[in-house]
């Protein structure tokens, strides 16, 4: 039965080869990142946690929303499911075509060079889902831990690759906060003589 495949292949296969991978990988101080993607052994909340708590916190993420929004899943509750077990972070936007997710679903056979006949493709950041999107999904990350690099990764059909990055950069720089997440409560980041004086200045004004 195809239930007792599926388990052949973690019990047999995936967890054993990730288990010998890890131990590879501890040796030499070495993390390594999965990146869930639908057709894979790993592609969702489920899969991702199950292969962690088998192998260990050698094996992170990572994390690619736009692999996630045409699953269905949101990125920005993943993101909280999953917490530090991000280690790296694409930033790709996806668009779904409502017509054609009713007609055909989100599963298609069209492939990469045919994206008019899919009923999702690839998009740069903010050409898929808005700005308030994208702020909320960095503040995520903060409140998580994650601190580090968010790799712009071009895969836009409609935008030459120095267009799509551009339009990337610009929206990051603009939601992106320029200083670091305020430590323990955030009412404490704020000595009351500062406060005070700005609020002179402001009435000076």
């Amino acid at each position: 039965m195809w239930k007792d495949a599926y388990q052949w292949q973690w019990d047999k296969k995936i967890i054993p080869y990730w288990r010998e991978a890890a131990k590879i990988a501890q040796e030499y101080d070495v993390k390594i990142c999965i990146e869930p993607h639908t057709g894979d052994a790993v592609y969702n909340t489920q899969t991702f946690l199950r292969l962690r708590a088998a192998v260990g916190p050698t094996i992170g993420m990572n994390l690619d929303p736009s692999h996630l929004w045409w699953q269905g899943i949101d990125p920005i509750v993943f993101v909280e499911t999953i917490a530090d077990a991000v280690y790296t972070c694409h930033v790709k936007d996806v668009a779904l075509d409502p017509r054609l997710v009713a007609r055909d679903g989100v599963a298609s056979s069209a492939y990469y060079d045919e994206w008019d006949k899919r009923s999702w493709c690839y998009r740069t950041v903010g050409y898929g889902h808005d700005e308030l999107f994208w702020r909320d999904f960095i503040t995520m990350l903060r409140r998580i831990g994650y601190d580090g690099p968010l790799s712009i990764e071009c895969e836009e059909p409609y935008l030459t690759v120095d267009d799509s990055l551009t339009k990337a950069v610009q929206l990051l720089k603009y939601v992106m906060p320029r200083e670091p997440m305020p430590a323990g409560n955030w009412m404490d980041a704020y000595q009351l003589d500062d406060y005070e004086s700005s609020l002179t200045k402001q009435v000076k004004r």
